[in-house]
């Protein structure tokens, strides 16, 4: 791909509300550091004028406006011929997504999202891996929220155990300690979308496949089914119970180890951690209930006409009083005695203002070559396409913190 492109990055559904975040982050951190270029995009001029009025109130650099719907070809195109990373938050993907990525793939620029939905990531793998290994683009998905915070810690946890024991990694264990935030209209979309009865029968091979998101010759059959009981996790000393984003986390690990080999025999399992049986138990009635419920049309209904609405999300001013916590441990290959932890951290919204930061420092991870980015290409994960840089610049720049230790080992309960 040649450098000589006009824009590093390209903010394409920036006047969504996680595409508005983002493109305020951006403006504000242009103000410090003009190493790169950047545009916002989408299909409504005046909407992309408006965002563009209210980044000029924090910031008085001139912001290019590029506008193309997302079923236009010719106009994508345009778009994508002339940037090196298109950061996509217009979704839901399975409506909206595929031709912006196919541009993308065509044209050699690089794409990220933040989209959950895996059916249509593998049908887009089948049509475009391909044509993106040859082009050399880059295509990573799940860049926010969803995977990002369990897919770098794993990553980082065998790294360290690499570097300490000299061995593989015989399995990992994530668990939530905390998790606190809002739900936007787009969000809410796309989970209705995913459940559709065109789209369900995909939703189901995938939860009745625990790795269903790896490469078909790199499944091992290891893994094990998404978590619906309590579950004791040693390695914390605490109960764990089903969390609604770990069905897609743990497929998303999964396929970063097929990618880049944690361990032949390596396993990861995640939960939302409970300090007693009882609450793991009561959480895991709530979290089996809430994800069958949404396949019901009358459910989808209802959320669709009193939830939030495409735009909407939570209130800005409870940002502060938002944030999540993340540990994965790690168990060394012939070694059941040392642990090696991750906690990962940041304030904030997760779902949105912390997930516009990942999507950012992702694209600009990408389009500004950082130090020691993979040298692969093709349909990628967070880990195994952008790495321990990644991990650098959310510290750096983003306020998510990633702490890697070797601790005591795993508890009998």
């Amino acid at each position: 791909m040649t450098d000589t492109r006009s824009f590093d990055v390209v903010l394409y559904g920036a006047t969504g509300f996680t595409g508005r975040l983002a493109a305020l982050y951006l403006a504000n951190y242009n103000q410090n550091d003009t190493t790169f270029k950047w545009a916002l995009a989408g299909r409504s001029e005046s909407k992309l004028e408006e965002l563009r009025n209210e980044i000029s109130k924090k910031n008085s650099s001139d912001i290019t406006i590029l506008v193309a719907d997302c079923n236009d070809s010719a106009a994508l195109d345009q778009i994508t011929s002339q940037c090196k990373c298109i950061l996509n938050f217009a979704g839901p993907y399975t409506k909206y997504g595929e031709k912006v990525l196919e541009s993308c793939v065509d044209n050699g620029c690089h794409y990220v999202d933040l989209t959950g939905e895996l059916g249509w990531v593998k049908r887009m793998m089948d049509k475009l891996e391909q044509r993106a290994v040859e082009n050399k683009v880059r295509v990573i998905h799940v860049s926010g929220f969803d995977s990002v915070p369990s897919d770098l810690a794993t990553l980082l946890v065998t790294l360290k155990i690499k570097q300490e024991f000299n061995v593989d990694t015989l399995s990992c264990s994530g668990l939530w300690y905390s998790v606190k935030g809002g739900m936007s209209g787009g969000t809410l979309a796309s989970m209705q979308e995913m459940m559709k009865p065109e789209n369900v029968e995909e939703y189901l091979k995938m939860k009745s496949d625990p790795q269903y998101y790896n490469p078909v010759d790199l499944k091992t059959g290891l893994d094990e089914a998404d978590l619906q009981y309590p579950r004791w996790f040693p390695e914390f000393g605490r109960w764990g119970s089903g969390f609604i984003m770990s069905p897609l986390n743990v497929r998303v690990v999964r396929r970063s180890n097929a990618l880049l080999g944690y361990g032949k025999e390596f396993t990861y399992t995640e939960g939302m951690m409970n300090y007693s049986y009882l609450r793991a138990k009561s959480s895991c009635v709530l979290n089996n209930t809430l994800t069958s419920a949404t396949s019901f049309s009358f459910v989808r209904s209802l959320l669709g006409r009193y939830g939030p609405q495409p735009g909407q999300g939570p209130d800005p001013k409870t940002f502060d009083k938002s944030g999540f916590c993340l540990k994965v441990a790690g168990r060394p290959v012939g070694d059941a005695e040392r642990v090696v932890m991750c906690t990962v951290s940041g304030k904030g919204d997760p779902g949105y203002q912390l997930t516009a930061r990942m999507m950012v420092e992702a694209g600009l991870c990408i389009a500004l070559k950082a130090d020691g980015l993979p040298d692969r290409v093709g349909f990628l994960t967070p880990a195994s396409g952008i790495g321990v840089p990644y991990a650098e610049r959310l510290e750096k720049y983003a306020g998510i913190t990633f702490k890697t230790e070797v601790v005591d080992g795993p508890s009998s309960g």
